[in-house]
């Protein structure tokens, strides 16, 4: 029995591998397939060449998988809205959105995120992590992209412009809001009939009409926002 018990404990053999990178000696892989792909992937050989753009890509079906935005083909369609995608994976990221599963949940802090990305992002402001450098001004970000857009302000590049007027932004977003300006889409103070563009801006100007002047005077009936202005009000000479 005891035999028996000390060969149950013996790890299995293991395949040790066999396969040389033939660039980079220190790495070995088990199959000649996995070496073969990597030294693909690692050392810039890129045999598929796009045929529109010339982008080259490692693997064949990250090529065909890159053509489809060429041809507008969005073959992954999401069956509650309608919405169609380039990879499945986009499609099932997009599902999460229909339901209230958020599967990727904070550790430190428990809040949770229906992408796994964004998760490791959120955990950047656990860690103080800002890894995207600016070359500049060495001001550090939490993600490429802002690194990119703050890089705009460097170069002075607005390359987002108004069909209408030709004002230029750095940011897409400042484009889309200004853009408004230009419509007939108006958001209306049901109170005093004041318009905005921005539905932002309406709900900070509701405020002026916060709970209908809340504070009471009894001696001589007038309301206030405040209850500072209320004090006022019953100072001698302002009655």
């Amino acid at each position: 029995m005891a035999g028996e018990e000390s060969n149950s404990l013996t790890p299995s053999p293991q395949i040790e591998p066999q396969f040389l990178c033939n660039m980079y000696s220190a790495a070995a892989f088990v199959f000649q397939a996995a070496k073969e792909k990597q030294e693909m992937r690692m050392h810039k050989d890129r045999p598929h060449s796009c045929e529109v753009c010339k982008k080259t890509f490692t693997l064949k079906g990250n090529l065909k998988r890159h053509m489809l935005t060429h041809t507008g083909e969005r073959p992954y369609i999401c069956n509650i809205c309608s919405k169609r995608f380039v990879q499945q994976s986009n499609l099932k990221m997009h599902l999460l959105t229909h339901t209230n599963e958020s599967p990727f949940a904070c550790n430190l802090c428990q809040k949770s995120f229906k992408q796994k990305y964004f998760l490791k992002r959120h955990m950047m402001i656990h860690t103080g992590e800002r890894p995207f450098n600016c070359s500049i001004c060495s001001k550090t970000f939490r993600q490429k992209s802002h690194l990119k857009t703050h890089a705009l302000l460097h170069s002075g590049d607005k390359p987002h412009i108004c069909d209408i007027c030709g004002k230029c932004f750095v940011v897409k977003s400042r484009l889309k809001t200004h853009f408004l300006s230009h419509t007939k889409t108006k958001h209306a103070c049901d109170v005093c009939h004041k318009c905005f563009s921005l539905r932002n801006h309406l709900k900070d100007h509701m405020q002026s009409h916060a709970a209908e002047r809340s504070s009471h005077c009894g001696l001589c009936g007038k309301n206030c926002r405040q209850t500072c202005s209320l004090k006022l009000s019953l100072l001698p000479g302002r009655m």
